[in-house]
């Protein structure tokens, strides 16, 4: 590995975790690093995280690609419900708007509704702010007044859909989420016959659009934007925990399964009482849900072993990562499921669900459990990956073959072919 600004090569087999602490800033100040070898790559991982790829040419997010149809002169803009950079269809606009910028487009990201955090990415949106685009991307996966917007539009559109989660979910906690998610489900059956272009996320949203429609569906899988993770670690959000550490990523809602997580973690944690188990993801305090599920936690008596860490920098969602033994996600229903491909990255071994589109994001590189899995299997399931050094080689072995697929050299191509599948073909000789 050779950090450019420095022309040092560093082996990083034989670097242990203080020399790593000594050596990050020197990492974080790196305008590029290279890779001789993909094995080379993997120890840098396993060393360093994935941040580390940001400064990769092997893993260049925005890099200028050959294209049939040129960019210069031409706007594809793009538009999200809601926009907040801890939120992974944001961040997925972020990249593709990066990419397009790389490679001539102009592109903006516009949104109704901006995080504190995030104003320095995104635009505030009005019905006119995209009437000079070529091509405007609709971030598709919830009810929104923009979708009628969006509909009137005479621009070539096209949608890109994440998935809506099934309303029933929330019935008997957000009667608001609700109505936006059925009316996200009536929404999308009325703009189908309107766009030009349809983009999928995972096959599996693929195929509830094709429940719909005969129009052809891109698929393109989330791209993983190791910038976010090209910073020193920020340990506050990382309580201190003297035995195993489960962690589980995304916001606090009830269809991420997390009641039947809280009780497969009660059940390994009553033979292993120095576990934790750590929530991070955005929740309001006063949430329905979220109190159920603090219920849950007091119930069983755990206030002490799990943690609510809520919206975490990128710093602190860094270290959780680092500092996690397993990963372990219950969800119902996932469109895609970007936190299982991050824990990949980070060389920690994934236990989950079969829900949604999970099989298909995690392929044969983690193991699953199935509905049915009563709380104590799982918990032994968990046991056998901590403590079985053979099973968990063999997982992290298979995990760092699978998250190839989610580099940009591989999810690039899908992207920009759905790119061109949207764009108006120019007349000849211009």
């Amino acid at each position: 590995m050779k950090i450019l600004n420095d022309d040092a090569s560093i082996d990083v087999i034989t670097i242990d975790a203080a020399q790593r602490e000594l050596l990050r800033p020197l990492i974080a100040a790196a305008p590029r690093i290279d890779f001789e070898t993909a094995e080379e790559q993997n120890r840098a991982i396993s060393v360093f995280g994935p941040g580390i790829l940001a400064k990769s040419r092997v893993a260049n997010a925005t890099r200028p690609i050959t294209l049939s149809i040129a960019g210069e002169g031409r706007r594809i803009d793009q538009v999200t419900p809601t926009f907040d950079s801890h939120d992974a269809i944001s961040n997925e606009a972020v990249f593709v708007r990066d990419a397009l910028r790389a490679n001539g487009f102009a592109s903006t990201i516009y949104s109704p509704l901006i995080g504190e955090r995030s104003a320095a990415e995104a635009a505030s949106y009005v019905p006119e702010c995209v009437r000079d685009a070529d091509v405007v991307i609709y971030h598709f996966g919830i009810g929104s007044s923009v979708s009628a917007d969006f509909a009137r539009l005479r621009n070539r559109r096209a949608l890109w859909y994440h998935n809506i989660t099934p309303a029933a979910y929330f019935r008997q906690y957000s009667p608001m989420m609700t109505h936006l998610l059925e009316m996200g489900r009536a929404q999308l059956e009325a703009m189908i016959p309107l766009v030009d272009t349809l983009i999928a996320d995972s096959e599996f949203n693929a195929r509830e659009l094709a429940e719909i429609t005969n129009k052809a569906v891109d698929v393109v899988p989330f791209a993983i934007d190791f910038r976010r993770f090209d910073a020193l670690p920020d340990a506050s959000a990382v309580p201190t925990c003297d035995g195993a550490r489960w962690l589980v990523v995304g916001r606090i809602v009830p269809n991420k399964g997390l009641l039947r997580l809280v009780r497969a973690f009660a059940a390994y944690a009553a033979v292993h009482r120095d576990a934790q188990l750590v929530l991070a993801g955005a929740y309001r305090a006063s949430d329905p849900f979220h109190l159920h599920l603090r219920f849950e936690v007091d119930k069983l008596g755990l206030d002490e072993r799990v943690v609510f860490a809520g919206s975490v920098t990128d710093g602190q969602l860094l270290a959780l990562y680092e500092s996690a033994d397993i990963y372990v996600t219950l969800s119902e229903h996932e469109g895609f499921c970007v936190p299982i491909v991050e824990a990949m990255f980070f060389d920690v071994p994934v236990i989950a669900s079969t829900a949604g589109a999970i099989p298909e994001t995690l392929g044969a590189a983690g193991i699953m459990v199935e509905d049915d899995a009563e709380s104590s299997e799982i918990a032994a399931l968990i046991e056998a990956v901590l403590t079985d050094e053979d099973v968990r080689s063999a997982l992290l072995a298979a995990q760092r073959l699978r998250r190839q697929a989610f580099l940009p050299e591989s999810t690039g191509p899908p992207l920009w072919a759905a790119i061109e599948h949207a764009l108006p073909a120019r007349s000849s000789g211009v």
